[in-house]
């Protein structure tokens, strides 16, 4: 149960006609208040006038009688009293303040006879010891200059007059001549025509307030003291009356302004009359449909307020009851309507032992009677308990609270949700916690981060920095918009010590506002592509390279990486780094120039090497070839001197072989006292040694003149090499050796001017050519060996072919002869026979004879069929013996190469002679089989046999070997004593 907020009476509702009558009374408040508020000013108007007039008049009399005591003979003062009357009763009646003013000031220049009247005020210069003074009001005569607007002479500083100041605070006036004005005042005035002027002090409610100015520009002219007197009140007057004008102002804003707020006041409050009545009735209506539960209380009896608050608390929870409810409140507790409800106490419906209701009641009294918001534990009809949540304000008549009206809601379902929630946010809780320590754990990783952050960005050796794009770069832009906004907007925000140093300057700061006009290469075609890439890819790049200059104007290479910070679709701005590759693209580009240096000289020693080479393959004098080759040497290494040195036998002594000098190519004898036309003692160190482990590719003398080795030579041996070569124009020199296995065979000699030194390419190319000699002098070798071995080789073919023809068919004519030799006596006849045989073996070795020679020219195709030339040679050695020689052929006959042939032929002929000579065999066999890609013999005997370990004196033998190796072929001899022979050959059908 509680109360409401809006206040009440001890009945049951509010009368309409008591707030009406609240409304007229303050109406009635408001109506007198102006009416006195009209009066009064009207009074204090009407005093202040006459007071300043009587006020007038009084200090005028006074002034005058003063002036007639001080001077007797003062110069017309009626006239100068009548027209000061007549300003100051213009300055009274005329309607129009300033209007009045200037015809005040209108009477007094002309009534005087003056060209220029001023009201001069002071003012305050916070910066000054003296304050200033302007012109305020000013009247001038026909033709005179106006000063008023003129700043410089319309206003100033009493510091420049600072002895007028004294006197115009003493009352005192001041009239001066142009020429006894002080300067700077003096040229001001002169500038607005004055002659002469007179300047009266105003005083006002007794304080100096300004002053007077009467200026002659015509003439001047002399004013008396009683003048100025007169003037003094006038002056007065006009400045009490400005003074008047103000204080009048000021009193009529202040009144309108009251005015004003009184009649705010009265509408606010016709409103809050108006609101009052709306109000009354929304209130009726509310009543009935709000869903909040209003209810109007009685307290029976009263509780007195001056009671103790435990006194107040027990009074109140058991005498307060409800006299009237709404149905919302009704439905709290579970009922249909209101009434009933009537009579319901605390006691009823409050929950037992609940700490909240104690506090309820509590709360009530020490709230001042007016509660809001104060909770309780109640129980409705149903036994179900609810929690409301309580507003209401109590009636206290007489020192006595009599009634309440109060409001309460249900927040029982609140009150249980917030039970859930509580569960759900103590577990919420836990989590939260368990969260803040993960956050606090990354918080403190960030500031790790972050530190070391801020220590990798200043000790980065990579230049690490900010941008900002101003203005900001839409990405919607076409791509060549893009990169024109971009080289145009790119703006440095921030960067490190290393960006800074990138681009010459001592410190980050110089390089904050830095833009891309100012470092970029624009006709860089690097750059242009860097930019495309860089929209292309959505600002996020990575190891793009761009080409810059720095401060000073040198270029500059760096590798970027940058990511960009993209906001409503537009670049922002973004972080970057950039390493400084300008060390490695300079030598890049120096590698790539000395390459390019490189490859040409490589062609021109390709060419050199092209030229010896061909040199080779073409020229067969060796002379020659080292001429030529000496000649390139010279022209490809631009050298003045090149030499060809050899070493014929293996010791220390060197001869000259060539020399290539001015164009020419001189052989020793043409070089008179050379020294090494009878051979030049090398040092050990200069010769190649047998061992590989002393090998020296080349060696450079830098000075020969000056070379120990070679001076010591000049000593020793009275070989001055060094003035020779210096004779020359010469005296560096490198020594290329030609190596020929293990050993020194001579040496390439180049040699130089003082002032050039061997390059790397020219020791290269050097030894190209070097081995080159070295391979023409070998092969020059090998050809004359070879010529020496075919004619051993054709010695030795001719001895083989006595051996198997002419010897042979001699050893035949020998046995015929000898035949019939022995037969001569005896039997005639059979020397015939012997005779005829002697005759036809003489005919056949002479056919053999010239056939081994024509075959020494050329081939002869007679053995191709070696089948036949065996049988023929059958039937011939069938005249010499009764031994019986058969031929078994395996495979296909086919023709053989003639040399083949002839070779086969040959061994079957040695073996068969061997056979008939030596062995005593009763029977010989022959097999020959032809296959592919070969042919094999075999020649078997059942003789005597022979030990082959025994050394033989005749060339059979060894000639059969001889021609096995020619042929390629395989010859095995199978022989024992007491059991025959067997000769085993197989060749290849061509000749290797």
């Amino acid at each position: 149960m509680n109360s409401s907020d809006s206040p009440t009476t001890a009945s049951q509702s509010v009368p309409s006609t008591k707030l009406e009558q609240q409304v007229q009374q303050l109406q009635e408040e408001i109506a007198q208040l102006r009416q006195e508020n009209e009066q009064l000013r009207q009074q204090k108007e009407t005093e202040f006038s006459i007071e300043i007039v009587n006020q007038q008049q009084k200090t005028t009399q006074q002034q005058t009688q003063a002036l007639e005591k001080a001077n007797p003979e003062l110069w017309k003062p009626d006239r100068l009293l009548e027209i000061t009357a007549i300003a100051a009763s213009a300055l009274l009646t005329i309607e129009n303040f300033d209007e009045a003013v200037k015809t005040a000031l209108q009477t007094l220049g002309e009534g005087l006879e003056t060209d220029r009247v001023t009201v001069i005020e002071n003012f305050t210069l916070p910066s000054k010891e003296l304050p200033g003074w302007k012109v305020l009001y000013e009247w001038n005569s026909p033709h005179t200059i106006a000063q008023i607007f003129d700043l410089n002479t319309s206003q100033g500083c009493y510091e420049e007059i600072r002895d007028w100041h004294d006197l115009f605070c003493q009352g005192q006036p001041v009239s001066c001549q142009i020429e006894q004005m002080p300067e700077p005042f003096r040229g001001k005035q002169a500038a607005i025509g004055v002659k002469a002027f007179y300047l009266v002090p105003i005083f006002v409610e007794g304080k100096w307030w300004g002053v007077l100015g009467l200026d002659d520009c015509r003439e001047a002219k002399h004013r008396t003291l009683a003048e100025l007197a007169v003037l003094k009140i006038a002056a007065n007057c006009i400045g009490s009356a400005i003074q008047r004008d103000r204080t009048q102002k000021a009193m009529l804003q202040a009144e309108q302004a009251r005015s004003q707020e009184l009649e705010r006041l009265n509408i606010q409050l016709q409103q809050s009359l108006d609101h009052l009545s709306e109000s009354e009735e929304r209130f009726r209506t509310l009543f009935e449909l709000s869903s909040e539960g209003f209810h109007y209380m009685e307290i029976d009896p009263p509780c007195p307020v001056t009671l103790p608050i435990e006194k107040q608390c027990e009074w109140l929870y058991n005498s307060i009851h409800v006299v009237k409810a709404n149905p919302a409140f009704a439905a709290m507790y579970g009922v249909d309507h209101p009434n009933e409800l009537i009579g319901l106490k605390n006691s009823d419906v409050h929950a037992p032992g609940s700490e909240k209701n104690a506090l309820f009641i509590r709360g009530t009294i020490e709230s001042g009677y007016r509660f809001r918001n104060l909770e309780t534990e109640e129980i409705d009809r149903q036994g179900r308990l609810r929690y409301f949540l309580n507003s209401g304000v109590y009636t206290i008549q007489d020192g006595y609270l009599v009634n309440a009206w109060g409001t309460q809601i249900d927040i029982t379902e609140l009150r249980e949700t917030q039970q859930a929630l509580l569960e759900a946010e103590q577990a919420r809780s836990q989590e939260l916690e368990r969260l803040n320590t993960e956050l606090q754990q990354t918080l403190d990783r960030l500031s790790e981060s972050e530190e070391r952050y801020r220590t990798l960005f200043e000790i980065s050796s990579e230049g690490i920095f900010r941008v900002e794009y101003d203005p900001p770069i839409p990405l919607h832009l076409p791509i060549e918009e893009q990169i024109d906004l971009y080289y145009r907007s790119l703006c440095v925000a921030e960067g490190n010590a290393t960006y800074a140093a990138m681009y010459g300057f001592d410190d980050a700061e110089s390089i904050v506002g830095l833009r891309l006009s100012d470092i970029d290469v624009s006709t860089s075609q690097q750059n242009q592509s860097f930019m495309r890439a860089l929209i292309e890819s959505r600002y996020q790049l990575r190891n793009a390279e761009t080409e810059e200059i720095d401060r000073y104007g040198n270029p500059r290479y760096f590798l970027n990486n940058i990511t960009t910070i993209i906001k409503d679709g537009c670049a922002i701005g973004g972080w970057a780094s950039q390493l400084d590759i300008t060390e490695l693209r300079l030598a890049q580009q120096a590698l790539l120039q000395a390459e390019q240096d490189r490859v040409a000289e490589l062609a021109k020693a390709n060419d050199a090497l092209k030229q010896t080479v061909d040199a080779l393959a073409t020229e067969t004098d060796l002379n020659r070839f080292l001429g030529h080759v000496l000649k390139v040497i010279a022209e490809q290494l631009d050298a003045t001197l090149t030499e060809y040195w050899y070493h014929p036998k293996p010791d220390n002594i060197a001869y000259v072989g060539l020399t290539y000098w001015q164009e020419k190519i001189l052989k020793p004898e043409e070089q008179s006292g050379h020294v090494g036309l009878f051979g030049y003692p090398v040092p050990p160190e200069m010769i190649q040694q047998d061992s590989p482990h002393h090998r020296r590719r080349y060696f450079i003398t830098e000075d020969i003149a000056s070379s120990e080795v070679h001076s010591r030579i000049a000593h020793e041996y009275g070989l001055d090499a060094g003035a020779w070569y210096q004779s020359r124009g010469v005296n560096r020199f490198l020594n290329m050796p030609l190596i020929l296995g293990d050993r020194t065979i001579g040496a390439l000699i180049v040699f130089l001017p003082s002032d050039r030194h061997f390059t790397e390419q020219q020791i290269e190319l050097t030894y190209a050519l070097a081995q080159q000699v070295t391979l023409a002098i070998q092969l020059t070798r090998l050809a004359e060996e070879a010529k020496q071995a075919a004619i051993l080789e054709d010695r030795n073919r001719m001895a083989r072919e006595i051996h198997d023809t002419l010897a042979q068919s001699f050893a035949g004519i020998l046995m015929q002869l000898q035949a019939a030799t022995l037969n001569l006596i005896d039997d005639p006849e059979q020397v015939i026979v012997h005779l005829k045989r002697a005759s036809n073996l003489t005919r056949e070795g002479l056919a053999e004879a010239r056939r081994s020679v024509s075959l020494l020219l050329q081939e002869d195709a007679a053995y191709s069929d070696l089948l036949s030339s065996l049988h023929q040679l059958i039937e011939q050695m069938r005249c010499n013996t009764d031994v019986p020689i058969s031929v078994n052929v395996e495979g296909t006959p086919y023709p053989l190469n003639p040399e083949v042939g002839m070779h086969l032929f040959r061994m079957v002929q040695e073996s068969l002679n061997n056979a008939l000579r030596h062995a005593d065999p009763s029977t010989i066999q022959i097999n020959l089989s032809y296959a592919t890609q070969k042919v094999s013999l075999c020649i078997q005997d059942d003789g005597c046999g022979f030990d082959l370990e025994q050394p033989t004196n005749g060339f059979g033998l060894k000639g059969m070997q001889q021609r096995a190796d020619l042929l390629n072929a395989q010859l095995q001899i199978n022989s024992q004593i007491g059991t025959g022979t067997e000769v085993h050959i197989t060749a290849p059908t061509h000749p290797s």
